[in-house]
C-alpha cells in the first residue's frame, strides 16, 4: 500500500497500466481518502481504463488489487484536468 497526497481540489484523470495484457482484467487499484470524512468515497480504476473524479484535497491511500500469485507490473496517473475558467 502506497499513499499519496492530492495537493488541491479539482477534477483528476487517473489511469492505470500494465505490461501484461492477459492479466489487466483482473488488476486495479483503488484511492481512498485517508481522512475517511464527509462524503468522499474510494475511487476504483481497472488496468487499462481512464476515469475523471473530483477529489478533495488531502492524502489518500493507494491500494492495488489483483493475485498475489502472478507477477505483474502496474502504473498509474493522476492529471489534473483544468476547472472552468482555467487554461
Amino acid at each position: 500500500m502506497r499513499s499519496l497526497v492530492v495537493p488541491v481540489e479539482a477534477t483528476y484523470d487517473i489511469a492505470v497500466i500494465t505490461d501484461e495484457p492477459a492479466l489487466a482484467p483482473s488488476l486495479a487499484i483503488s484511492l481512498f481518502p485517508c481522512s475517511q470524512c464527509g462524503t468522499d468515497l474510494a475511487v476504483t480504476v481497472g488496468a487499462g481504463e481512464r476515469v475523471t473524479a473530483r477529489l478533495a484535497a488531502g492524502r489518500y491511500s493507494l491500494r492495488l488489487h489483483g493475485s498475489a500469485r502472478r507477477e505483474a507490473r502496474i502504473g498509474w496517473a493522476l492529471t489534473r484536468r483544468p476547472d472552468d475558467g482555467e487554461r
